[in-house]
């Protein structure tokens, strides 16, 4: 992860010309916070320059990972739930733990953080009450 997160930095360094600010930054496409969290700080420190004072900066987490992320760097976070159904889940081997996902979203709403929610259509056996059911769970917790 160290290589990966130096590659990553070398790559901004290689494509920032300093002409303007970035007014946002996503972290996202898989598990970013895998890194661990003195990758995070190191890349961190190398974008923090580079953004807008006001940039949106986003981190795509699933529901796992609430125990390990600290949210001081970010405005908004991304989680990937995918759908609550945990037979669905089992298909694309996802775990899930609704406990944890609530959990996660009381802690990000107490703390002002923009929140959004991926979820998928078309996994193996999903029908339209799924995708009912996983709107639902969408307002009855105000994201």
């Amino acid at each position: 992860m160290d290589k990966y997160t130096e590659a990553l930095i070398s790559e901004l360094e290689h494509r920032y010309n300093g002409a303007e600010k970035y007014s946002s930054m996503y972290l996202g496409g898989g598990s970013p916070i895998l890194l661990g969290k003195n990758n995070l700080l190191k890349l961190f420190k190398a974008i923090q320059p580079k953004l807008i004072n006001s940039a949106e900066k986003t981190i795509e987490l699933n529901a796992s990972h609430i125990d390990t992320f600290d949210v001081d760097f970010f405005n908004r976070v991304s989680i990937g739930v995918q759908s609550t159904n945990t037979e669905l889940l089992k298909i694309i081997n996802r775990e899930f733990d609704m406990d944890k996902l609530l959990g996660m979203l009381n802690t990000l709403k107490a703390t002002k953080i923009d929140v959004s929610m991926d979820f998928m259509f078309g996994i193996p056996e999903q029908n339209i009450q799924h995708l009912k059911n996983d709107l639902d769970f969408i307002i009855q917790t105000r994201v």
